[in-house]
């Protein structure tokens, strides 16, 4: 990583060592599409492929084409397909119990789901607990889904073919969203993916007694995490699975893994979603674990999980590029 401080809208001062001869000639590409605020950070990666910028409203393009945009109250960065033509988005939201994860820490999930579909990805960095507890993420993830809405066809994204996507914490995030977006405007999400989502803070599911000490993710580490998120019991957006009414909710997959806690929490959920009338797909991935997702190419079945949930973005949001 390259950490850089913007001295002027036209002057880098670099504060690590200076790139080689071929990053140099990459960075005379960088355009500023908007004035920068005085020493703003910015960072590049190592293969110069994306950046991220500071806590000002900003828009900075880096080629090949990764637009990262900074919005009042939330972080969003975009990843840009190589297609011409409207193509769908996908709103992704990260994990990491509402306390930790980030966006650069799904940096690679959100680019490897780019490559697989060709479709436009916003990742949208939300506030954390304890120190923002319920319901500021689920306020920050509204938020993006109406920036993206409005900014993504700008990138060439369509709103009208725009999925939801959430691993674990992000997964409750985006359940609640997408129902509330649904219920507000039918139609707004098209598409929800969620990845071992936890939708019950009561704990209720066998699953959290069977997995209790599983590995990555325990009951203990449920307990934690739900105390410090901090929904109020009689509230159904901290549990979802507590949703009086689960007809708006889009098409929906639901990847679950085996050795989890929360497994039980989302075979429930799909359960739910086929009472309602919802389409669904359940798909629960033997001998894995909470967050196996993020192990891909080193685990096979992640590396599968990754292109079950790209085929069943496309065949809900249709084909990259060309429009509808």
């Amino acid at each position: 990583t390259l950490l850089l401080t913007v001295t002027s809208p036209t002057t880098l001062a670099a504060q690590a060592p200076w790139p080689t001869a071929q990053q140099q000639a990459l960075w005379a590409t960088v355009t500023i599409e908007e004035p920068i605020t005085q020493r703003t950070a910015l960072w590049f990666d190592g293969n110069w492929r994306r950046m991220g910028v500071g806590a000002e409203p900003q828009q900075v393009l880096l080629r090949p084409g990764v637009l990262v945009t900074v919005a009042p109250g939330v972080r969003v960065r975009w990843y840009r397909p190589d297609v011409a033509g409207t193509t769908p988005m996908v709103l992704f939201v990260h994990g990491g119990a509402w306390v930790s994860g980030t966006i650069d820490a799904y940096d690679p999930v959100c680019d490897s789901l780019v490559e697989a579909t060709g479709f436009l990805v916003a990742s949208v960095g939300y506030r954390l607990a304890p120190e923002d507890r319920f319901p500021a993420q689920l306020d920050d993830v509204a938020a993006a889904l109406a920036f993206v809405r409005a900014e993504g066809p700008a990138l060439g994204g369509d709103p009208d073919r725009l999925a939801l996507m959430g691993d674990s914490a992000g997964g409750n995030l985006a359940v609640v969203t997408a129902l509330e977006a649904n219920r507000a405007a039918p139609g707004t999400v098209a598409a929800l993916v969620v990845l071992y989502p936890v939708l019950d803070a009561t704990m209720a599911s066998p699953s959290v007694v069977e997995h209790a000490d599983a590995p990555l993710f325990s009951r203990a580490d449920m307990e934690w995490m739900y105390d410090h998120y901090g929904a109020p019991p009689d509230d159904w957006r901290g549990s979802p699975l507590a949703a009086p009414d689960l007809a708006a909710a889009p098409p929906t997959l639901v990847l679950t893994a085996v050795v989890d806690p929360v497994r039980d929490d989302g075979a429930r959920f799909a359960a739910r979603l086929a009472a309602a009338g919802v389409p669904v797909t359940h798909e629960n991935f033997p001998g894995m674990m909470h967050g196996f997702y993020a192990f891909a190419p080193a685990l096979d079945a992640a590396t599968r999980a990754r292109a079950v949930v790209a085929a069943e973005l496309r065949r809900r949001l249709g084909p990259a590029g060309g429009g509808a």
